[in-house]
């Protein structure tokens, strides 16, 4: 969904001029409906231009997202380079949820050759 003219002044009179606190109100739902679509562009487009934290955001909606791991392990990579210590958390829970999988469907294909 597009971001609309009415919702960019309710984000301008409340002081979100920068996309990383515009990405944050939609992810959040705050002054604006949320919209992890719209939060995931903003997000980007503060990434690129250097907003520490964006990254962070970008791989917890790529990880709620099926299939989308990948994307998420390279995002919360790049936050974690740039020092955001909750970005270590994210990369750890997708590895054990990388590792829960491969073992359950290891344990699987174990139990079906028997």
């Amino acid at each position: 969904m597009p971001i609309t003219a009415f919702d960019q002044f309710k984000l301008f009179c409340s002081g979100r001029f920068d996309d990383l606190s515009q990405a944050e109100c939609y992810f959040n739902g705050v002054i604006v409906a949320r919209d992890l679509e719209v939060a995931l562009v903003l997000y980007k487009k503060a990434a690129n231009n250097g907003l520490k934290g964006a990254y962070y955001k970008i791989g917890l909606i790529y990880q709620q997202q099926a299939g989308r791991e990948q994307e998420s392990a390279e995002a919360y990579y790049r936050a974690v380079l740039e020092g955001d210590l909750l970005a270590e958390g994210g990369l750890k829970d997708l590895a054990e949820s990388w590792i829960s999988h491969s073992f359950s469907s290891f344990r699987a294909f174990g139990s079906y050759r028997r």
